[in-house]
């Protein structure tokens, strides 16, 4: 389930990428389908026993370096222009799928 996740998670950001939309609707986009792959990803985790009682505040936890990512993403979103962040975003993408091929071919 994960590697499905992570396939439609780099799909559709490449599908928006192509997309002449604007930064903040793009954003927000991404930020809703990977919010929606989430929760039925908890789910297994709690049914599998990964996520329990003694890792979910682990877990938690870790979220805060993510939320402080997440923030300093939007005071960096809104001074760079908007070629720029596409270029940037595209060049992600690419590094996320060589990261992928590089993982399906040697693991």
């Amino acid at each position: 389930m994960i590697r499905t996740y992570s396939s439609v998670r780099s799909h559709v950001s490449i599908r928006d990428a192509k997309r002449p939309a604007c930064r903040s609707t793009r954003i927000r986009t991404v930020g809703l389908i990977w919010f929606a792959g989430a929760i039925p990803l908890t789910i297994a985790y709690w049914q599998n026993g990964v996520l329990n009682a003694t890792t979910a505040p682990l877990s938690a936890y870790a979220c805060i370096p993510g939320m402080i990512g997440i923030w300093i993403g939007e005071l960096v979103r809104d001074r760079i222009p908007q070629e720029t962040f596409r270029k940037v975003m595209l060049a992600a993408l690419v590094i996320i799928g060589l990261n992928l091929i590089r993982r399906a071919v040697f693991s």
